[in-house]
């Protein structure tokens, strides 16, 4: 019977096909060993691409402004100012317009929505604390007050006794009369003791003839000046010498100005 079966031949090796020095440096440094490395890998590359498209960022050009717009909003910014949320846990009131204005500059920053709670909320954290150290101030200057009237009352208690709080009523109308009040409590001298027993003794002497009649005739020096300067030709005729100076006179006497 005879021997059928084909002899073995000897195939010779194929050998890759050699590769660029650019593409043999990339497979280096990506770890490719083999040509099927470097398949593998585009065909995962191809399954990324086909994925879902809202989980792959590309990047837009420079002036590409939708692009970005697109990029953005990708990352977690509204579409709108009207968009962003913020649960509001400071207790601190915020008005309607505070907000839009804030929302405004977020959207025009690209704050996430992330971005915009926490700057948000330390911006309130920030008016909180001005606040806190507002109110503190003002305790304080309200304490301070409050002692300097007490010292005030202890000494004119010391000095007057019981006639104290008429007595200090009094020294006030004075004031008011003499159109100083004001300034008084511009001044925060209402609080100071030697004010007032000054005040005091002024209306004590109110009634007095000599103080009487040097208020009396401050005011008929007064009219007498007003009257001649009205009547002068330097206040009716603006083209005269010394018109400035007179009209000066006048509205210093009228109060008008210093």
């Amino acid at each position: 019977m005879e021997n059928n079966e084909i002899p073995a031949v000897d195939t010779p090796a194929v050998e890759a096909p050699a590769h660029s020095p650019e593409t043999t440096a990339l497979m280096e440094a990506k770890g490719w060993k083999t040509n099927d490395d470097v398949a593998n890998a585009y065909t995962d590359l191809e399954k990324m691409a086909r994925g879902d498209q809202n989980t792959i960022l590309r990047i837009p050009a420079d002036d590409d402004v939708d692009g970005w717009s697109g990029v953005y909003q990708k990352l977690g910014r509204p579409e709108t100012a009207e968009g962003y949320k913020f649960e509001n846990k400071t207790g601190i009131e915020l008005d309607k317009d505070s907000i839009t204005a804030f929302n405004k500059v977020a959207l025009e920053g690209n704050f996430t929505q992330k971005q915009y709670e926490i700057g948000l909320a330390a911006h309130l954290d920030v008016f909180k604390q001005f606040e806190a150290e507002g109110i503190q101030t003002q305790k304080d200057s309200d304490a301070a007050y409050e002692a300097e009237l007490k010292t005030c009352d202890d000494a004119l208690t010391e000095k007057w006794g019981e006639d104290r709080q008429d007595k200090t009523v009094k020294a006030l109308e004075l004031a008011k009369e003499l159109k100083i009040f004001d300034l008084i409590e511009k001044k925060n001298l209402g609080s100071d003791p030697e004010i007032v027993e000054m005040l005091y003794s002024l209306y004590e002497m109110k009634d007095n003839d000599g103080l009487k009649g040097s208020l009396e005739q401050n005011k008929q020096t007064k009219d007498a000046e007003l009257a001649e300067i009205v009547a002068s030709p330097e206040f009716v005729n603006n083209m005269l010498p010394g018109h400035k100076e007179t009209h000066a006179r006048f509205l210093k006497l009228m109060g008008i100005s210093g």
